[in-house]
């Protein structure tokens, strides 16, 4: 076997799934709006670090 689970299998603390869900930014808001009980107007994703 490969290690991998199957996607049936996965948990939001599996990192695949976590990117997943924070890189798509309606479901990212929905899941915090859930977790926080709070209204959230808009999900902003920082620039990541450039080193040229």
């Amino acid at each position: 076997m490969n290690g991998l689970k199957p996607i049936e299998e996965l948990e939001l603390a599996d990192d695949y799934m976590f990117m997943a869900v924070m890189r798509d930014e309606e479901i990212c808001k929905e899941l915090l709006e859930r977790l926080l009980k709070i209204k959230i107007e808009k999900v902003e994703y920082p620039e990541l670090q450039s080193f040229a």
